[in-house]
């Protein structure tokens, strides 16, 4: 576990092992998870779009194509 808290204490350069800068620390592990979250649900929703909108198109064109 500490390994793990040393990792992210690096990263967002907050000691997450002193329980004094924990209040300062925690709104930005927080808004990180939170726009990581927000940006991946935004990506696989536009991803979702592209294939629906890729599929309406093959469709409408074999659909041409046939007549």
């Amino acid at each position: 576990m500490q390994s793990i808290l040393d990792f992210i204490s690096g990263i967002i350069g907050v000691n997450l092992s002193d329980p004094h800068a924990l209040p300062f620390a925690a709104p930005l592990v927080v808004a990180s998870f939170f726009a990581f979250l927000i940006g991946f649900v935004a990506l696989m929703w536009l991803e979702k779009e592209r294939v629906q909108d890729e599929r309406k198109a093959l469709e409408s064109q074999q659909r041409t194509v046939n007549r």
